[in-house]
């Protein structure tokens, strides 16, 4: 800032003491019109401009007034202001060229320009003001990668944790990156059915699943939606859950006792069952369907079962 502002003032006297010494010339009695300013680049009302832009402009000495020849006249100087449309012109840059660099301009912004000519007659002229708007901020799209469960896994639990990693698209024209990755759609489903609709969507790069059969093999992807509008899909991933594991059911044999006598010759036998627990994720859903009463008296060989029940009893006689 200082070193601007250094420059400005230097830049600002120079032109002050060629004008001082503009009075020493000899203009032969001649009087001259003010010079003549025309902007030229960027066109007025431009639009999407980049935010590095060169001011150009043309201008001519003044004309004499009481003869033809202006050898006498010529322009030391030009003023420039520049601002955005919306504010006041602060300091001008002043300049000996016809043109003037103006970088890192924000986006999506108009700004307007004008010039004024100094002449060594000390007469100056200011140009009309133009106007020029700059482009929109554009980016790439964004980059989405499946981290896990690893495609093709296998053996996976029936309650799991979707990951995956995302990073927003790079500007594709001048300026830092503001782009931002807003949310996810994770699409999931069988391997068998067409990922068409979102199973859900998240702002964080996981996502929880659960409830999932097993022995099945599921497939899935995410899509990433930036915060200008931008998308990416990532690759499709498969994985398989394992097998359903349990426990061993628990069986108790009640009546009649273990070893005991004298029974009638008609009798109920009665148990006790209880389903398998699991011993992976997952609530149980297991139940005892059927239950296979095998019967023979002490000496004879189990072989077939003596009959089936959906109860916890079977009666015997005979």
């Amino acid at each position: 800032m200082k070193k601007g502002m250094g420059l400005f003032l230097l830049a600002l006297a120079t032109l002050a003491l060629l004008l001082a010494l503009s009075s020493c010339f000899v203009f032969s009695g001649k009087t001259y019109l003010p010079p003549q300013v025309t902007l030229k680049s960027p066109a007025n009302n431009a639009t999407g401009l980049d935010t590095n832009v060169t001011l150009r402009w043309d201008a001519t000495p003044g004309a004499v007034q009481t003869a033809i020849s202006r050898q006498d006249i010529a322009i030391l100087g030009y003023i420039v202001y520049f601002a955005k449309d919306t504010e006041a012109y602060g300091s001008p840059e002043i300049t000996i060229g016809k043109q003037l660099e103006k970088t890192g301009l924000e986006h999506s912004t108009t700004y307007k320009w004008k010039v004024t000519a100094k002449q060594n007659d000390g007469k100056s002229a200011t140009s009309v003001e133009w106007k020029f708007t700059t482009g929109a901020q554009s980016y790439s799209a964004p980059q989405v990668e499946l981290v896990s469960p690893l495609d093709g896994a296998t053996d996976q639990a029936t309650a799991l944790t979707l990951t995956w990693e995302a990073t927003p698209g790079n500007p594709t024209n001048t300026g830092a990156r503001v782009a931002s990755i807003e949310e996810y759609q994770v699409f999931f489903a069988t391997a068998t059915s067409a990922l068409s609709t979102p199973h859900g969507t998240t702002t964080l790069k996981s996502y929880e699943i659960s409830g999932l059969d097993y022995e099945t093999e599921y497939k899935w992807k995410v899509q990433a939606l930036q915060s200008d509008g931008a998308t990416a899909t990532s690759d499709e991933a498969t994985f398989s859950t394992l097998q359903r594991p349990f426990d061993g059911l628990q069986l108790v044999l009640k009546t009649p006792a273990n070893a005991s006598t004298n029974q009638a010759t008609a009798l109920t036998l009665t148990w006790e069952a209880t389903p398998g627990t699991h011993a992976n994720a997952g609530a149980r859903v297991e139940t005892i369907d059927e239950y296979w009463v095998y019967f023979a008296t002490s000496t004879s060989a189990f072989t077939t079962p003596h009959g089936t029940t959906t109860l916890k009893t079977y009666d015997i006689s005979g």
